[in-house]
């Protein structure tokens, strides 16, 4: 796995800390990495883009299997956005489904 970089918002970076200090996840890697499984290649990527338009300020960096890498490659080329505010939209969809916002 080759490491990824990903700008994300303070407040996710802040939730995702969260959800690991609760020891639902060991890392910020893996925490991303099930966003991704979960929401983008499940096929459920319809309500994603919406989410978009948020300000990125803390970078994460990830290691990312290589089908993982090119499974999100793809997505951002068929949605055309960057592979960052993709990452970003699926770490958004798994907060809003958790609290119900």
């Amino acid at each position: 796995m080759k490491p990824m970089s990903f700008r994300l918002p303070k407040k996710l970076v802040e939730l995702i800390d969260k959800e690991i200090s609760a020891g639902l996840y060991p890392s910020r890697s893996e925490f991303i990495r099930d966003c991704i499984r979960r929401y983008l290649l499940s096929g459920n990527t319809e309500s994603l883009i919406r989410l978009l338009p948020l300000k990125s300020d803390i970078v994460v960096s990830i290691k990312m299997p290589p089908a993982l890498e090119e499974a999100l490659r793809k997505k951002s080329e068929e949605f055309e956005v960057s592979m960052s505010e993709l990452v970003k939209c699926v770490i958004i969809k798994y907060f809003s489904e958790k609290y119900n916002l």
